[in-house]
């Protein structure tokens, strides 16, 4: 009933061979051992998900199919997870995760740490009905960020989403204090909410939750809860020199509703209006520009998450 698809491109570390070894060690252990279908050039993630959702699979897979109760087991990175949950949403389908990288949003968000607490939490099988977000054909359960104080051409820092807050060298120390407290250049950001209203400003930095790897609360207001069908959006305006300083080591957590003076809007639907080419990262991966549209799909997915993840 375990179909495990497996993408080795983005594990972090020396031997993959091992760790699948590992793997395939640990199902067998545990008894839920199946189908093993390994990414490759010619093998897209996509292509593999598709095949085990019709018929290009084991009788045993198209079986369980048909009742509704297959399990498909993403075995990569947080990227592999979104493409494989852009395919099968709707479909009757269970999803299990287990990370190939250390640090991983998706394996916090469900609740899992390491290869052998992966493995038990996929045969304990507890399974939580999730909200499914999408933007443009991507769909995900956790979240999405953006900054507008773009990085220059060439430093690596947008094109990779890194929360890199940029230190400039000064010729001298009253120089480099002005060059310090300088407030960023920002554009305007305009975004609409539900097709209802909008809102716009001088924003620094931004975030559209949907999930988190844990649910906190700020003036009575609930943040990151994937089953309240809504989507949260923080958004922080512009900061002083000194802020940006402070708050760097927050905004690599993308905490953003600990920020001072961050605003905090519920919504089903957010579109991003402009400015034209602000770029949306989930994790590391840009995966759209303003102007789009991000929205919560009418069907939930089903995952499997840890013992002890609360919701």
């Amino acid at each position: 009933m375990y179909y495990y698809l497996v993408d080795p491109a983005n594990y972090d570390g020396k031997n993959f061979e091992f760790f699948q070894t590992q793997l395939l060690s640990f199902l067998g252990e545990y008894h839920i051992s199946g189908e093993v279908a390994r990414v490759t050039r010619l093998r897209t993630v996509e292509d593999l998900v598709a095949t085990a959702l019709s018929h290009g699979v084991t009788t045993l897979v198209i079986v369980a199919l048909s009742h509704g109760v297959t399990t498909l087991v993403i075995v990569g990175s947080d990227e592999t997870f979104h493409k494989a949950v852009s395919v099968c949403h709707g479909k009757p389908v269970t999803l299990g995760f287990i990370p190939v990288r250390a640090q991983s949003e998706t394996a916090k968000i469900l609740g899992i740490e390491g290869l052998l607490e992966s493995v038990i939490t996929i045969a304990k099988r507890r399974v939580e009905s999730l909200d499914l977000a999408c933007v443009g054909q991507t769909y995900f359960i956790s979240n999405l960020f953006f900054r507008t104080d773009q990085s220059p051409a060439g430093d690596g820092t947008a094109a990779e989403g890194k929360m890199a807050f940029q230190s400039e060298s000064p010729r001298g120390f009253f120089s480099g204090l002005k060059t310090f407290f300088r407030p960023q250049k920002l554009d305007a950001v305009e975004i609409r909410f539900d097709r209802s209203f909008k809102a716009s400003g001088d924003l620094f930095l931004g975030s559209i939750i949907n999930a988190s790897d844990h649910i906190s609360q700020k003036d009575g207001v609930t943040i990151g809860d994937p089953k309240d069908g809504l989507l949260d959006i923080v958004l922080v305006g512009r900061l002083n020199r000194f802020q940006n300083w402070k708050w760097r080591k927050t905004a690599e957590t993308r905490a953003l509703e600990t920020f001072p003076g961050a605003s905090i809007v519920h919504a089903r639907e957010v579109e991003i209006l402009s400015p034209v080419g602000l770029q949306l990262f989930a994790g590391p991966i840009v995966v759209a520009t303003a102007p789009t549209r991000i929205f919560l799909a009418e069907d939930k997915v089903r995952v499997i998450v840890g013992k002890s993840r609360t919701f």
